[in-house]
């Protein structure tokens, strides 16, 4: 059942003045405005961490991501794709990058520290992680 507030719509209003002249204003639909983003890296959380961490990130614009985990000899230990991700802020526990601490076999990696690196189109940036068991 429909109420009164739902069957009204403000389409047309009337000002006037400060001579009373009228003068007729029309609504239109509202101006979807997109925050802008900057492509960045953040602190993952927690860190130092055992078994898993989060690794938040931000978009300026659609890309193909993946974050990449290397040891502190710069072999690469765990590749991650999130595949085609749209621009926004990818911060809480449910839409940040997710590390469980297992290395491309499904092996947990030993403690220590780590470096995660986001690559979004042609953006890059590292940063590091600590492992403690």
């Amino acid at each position: 059942m429909d109420t009164l507030a739902d069957s009204l719509r403000l389409t047309d209003v009337r000002l006037s003045d400060r001579a009373g002249e009228l003068f007729g204003y029309r609504f239109g639909r509202p101006t979807i405005i997109r925050p802008a983003y900057d492509t960045s890296l953040l602190p993952n959380y927690p860190n130092p961490f055992n078994p898993e961490t989060w690794i938040p990130f931000s978009l300026s614009a659609e890309s193909d991501v993946s974050v990449r985990l290397y040891n502190v000899d710069g072999t690469l230990v765990r590749t991650i794709n999130l595949g085609k991700v749209q621009a926004g802020e990818y911060t809480s526990k449910g839409d940040a990058a997710y590390w469980d601490g297992r290395n491309d076999t499904g092996e947990r990696v030993a403690s220590g520290v780590y470096f995660y690196r986001l690559v979004a189109g042609s953006f890059s940036e590292t940063r590091r992680l600590v492992i403690m068991k």
